[in-house]
């Protein structure tokens, strides 16, 4: 990413804080005073926006008086970044994450249960102690965190070598509004969660990627500022959900380890009778099983969660929903939500993937497929047709983009187009007819649909030029015909 954007005219400036900013409302920029942490000199930035993606301790977010929520889910957890061949251990069972436990021994509040995973398999760990909820502040030494790691992984015959020990923050924190003027934060600036279902690098790149394309077209005059808006519209609410469903996951897992007796005043000889519990043979070991059966049953929406990382339905400006007559097949429900993948063109959306062949010009062997998601993107807006459509849309793209300064392509998919739907799921999940278009924005969010064609050239023309001038902020008419 470094050399990408060196490459393309982007500054990356090494060893540098952020000491403050201002935004000049009469000349629409702000000013941000910098800091070379090795000198010691300060200067000045003018930039027409700025996005803070600082992390939990944001200036950015604290200087712009971003509100934040926070939820009941604070507290902290110790890693230790370790060096040890374990490989072994986990031949047969070579998962990202591992539980680790140690009901045979006493448990320090520090440290009550821990969660390893690999940073490079299988000799490069983390391993994350997870205090009691009633342990507030770290008092143990590096020492004593160093042995209770080891003591969880129970294996003596291998050499550890420590390479770090860190704090980090347990935290249910979401902002309210994400822009202030021409002010943005970003990623865990303001959404901060537990790492529960692994969502917090996807979720922070979402942020990005709305916000860029968007900044993108508005400081090259492609879109009215008030598209920046919707970047705010769109991702507060699912920077706020993913906080929410990542705690509650959280929360799911203390239930069940306190439910074996991890997590109260109980000691070694009742966490082995709750052990024994599950394997016995009476009423007391049958309701027992039920409720731990339950407790994982529960943990399905962190286990399964595809749904809670892609089920985005963006509402704003930056779509348009105006000819659907029907909401989408969405969910209410949180678990819903979180559980089952969701996929339409509805506005709002992120398009469907598919499968598909690049037309073959000449014979040889199959090109490779792509997906629907390589297709769209790539900086432009994309509408996807399929037999018969190429021709309608094609002249109606090329008309609009000219008079708005933005690449508008189209690609046909279906036998003998553009691409070939390989396995016929575009057919299935597209949602229009033959000769309709889904209409993808930049960061793949479908930005608007017709089902059918809307009438002859003119009226399609003018149809597109609505939609993109909605989508886009813009005033923009398409030339008069003589």
């Amino acid at each position: 990413m470094i050399q990408y954007a060196e490459a393309h005219g982007f500054e990356v400036r090494w060893n540098t804080r952020l000491v403050s900013f201002e935004q000049d409302v009469e000349k629409d920029i702000v000013i941000s005073t910098l800091e070379n942490t090795v000198t010691g000199e300060t200067y000045k930035v003018k930039s027409r926006q700025l996005a803070g993606a600082d992390g939990p301790e944001s200036t950015v977010v604290r200087q712009a008086n971003l509100p934040l929520v926070a939820g009941p889910g604070t507290g902290f957890v110790t890693t230790v970044w370790m060096e040890a061949e374990l490989g072994h251990l986990v031949d047969h069972n070579r998962g990202l994450l591992n539980y680790l436990d140690r009901p045979d021994k006493p448990q320090p509040d520090f440290g009550v249960m821990g969660v390893s995973h690999f940073i490079k398999p299988w000799n490069d760990w983390d391993i994350s102690l997870f205090p009691h909820p009633s342990y507030t502040e770290l008092k143990a030494t590096d020492e004593e965190i160093i042995a209770r790691a080891k003591e969880l992984v129970n294996e003596e015959n291998v050499e550890y070598k420590i390479k770090d020990v860190s704090v980090w923050k347990f935290e249910e924190v979401h902002a309210k509004y994400f822009s202030e003027g021409n002010v943005h934060g970003v990623g865990s600036s303001v959404h901060r969660h537990p790492p529960f279902g692994g969502l917090g690098i996807s979720t922070c790149l979402e942020d990005s990627f709305n916000l860029g394309w968007k900044m993108a077209a508005v400081l090259q005059g492609k879109a009215d500022k008030s598209l920046l808006k919707t970047y705010n519209d769109e991702r507060q609410p699912a920077g706020e959900y993913i906080v929410k469903r990542t705690n509650e996951n959280g929360r799911l897992n203390f239930a069940l380890f306190g439910m074996m007796g991890f997590m109260g005043e109980l000691g070694v000889d009742t966490r082995a009778e709750r052990r024994a519990l599950l394997r016995e043979d009476s009423e007391a070991g049958e309701a027992f099983r039920a409720q731990f059966r339950k407790a994982i049953k529960d943990l399905e929406d962190e286990h399964h969660g595809l749904g809670a990382m892609m089920n985005q339905w963006y509402q704003s400006s930056a779509v348009y929903a105006d000819d659907e007559t029907e909401p989408p097949n969405w969910p209410e429900d949180f678990h819903e939500r979180s559980k089952n993948l969701y996929t339409s063109t509805y506005p709002g959306w992120r398009v469907p993937h598919a499968w598909l062949t690049p037309k073959q010009e000449s014979l040889g062997p199959r090109l490779p497929k792509v997906s629907t998601r390589d297709v769209v993107g790539h900086g432009r807006f994309t509408i996807l047709t399929g037999i018969g459509g190429k021709a309608i849309w094609t002249p109606a793209a090329e008309a609009v983009a000219k008079v708005i300064g933005f690449d508008i392509h189209v690609a046909s998919i279906g036998f003998g187009q553009d691409y070939g739907d390989t396995e016929h799921r575009w057919h299935e999940v597209r949602e229009v007819g033959e000769k309709g278009a889904v209409l993808v924005r930049p960061d793949r969010t479908v930005a608007w649909r017709a089902k059918s064609p809307v009438g002859d050239d003119e009226a399609t023309t003018a149809k597109l030029q609505l939609v993109m001038n909605s989508i886009l902020g813009l005033k923009k008419s398409l030339p008069v015909r003589a």
